[in-house]
């Protein structure tokens, strides 16, 4: 698996769907299936939502990271931080 990156948006309520949207796609590009990628995609909208009423006008930072465990998401904004793992199916080589 290649290296992570970090996406960093805006609170603000009109950028918050990229993250979900990215962690769609990356869960797709891990190996993840169609339902992999559902799951993550709903778990990182929530996350940013909460994260983004705690951030108030400042900016949320995302970080993406995927290993043959699943998929990390750790956001980052001014006053904390919070993380959420999905797992994935092993893959057969």
């Amino acid at each position: 698996m290649s290296d992570g990156f970090t996406l960093s948006l805006p609170a603000d309520a009109r950028y918050r769907g990229l993250a979900s949207e990215i962690a769609r796609k990356y869960a797709e590009y891990a190996g993840g299936t169609e339902a992999d990628a559902t799951a993550l995609s709903a778990a990182v909208a929530g996350a940013v939502d909460q994260a983004a009423g705690e951030a108030g006008e400042g900016d949320i930072r995302v970080e993406f990271r995927a290993d043959p465990s699943g998929v990390d998401v750790t956001l980052h904004w001014a006053d904390g931080s919070s993380a959420l793992h999905h797992p994935l199916p092993a893959r057969n080589p």
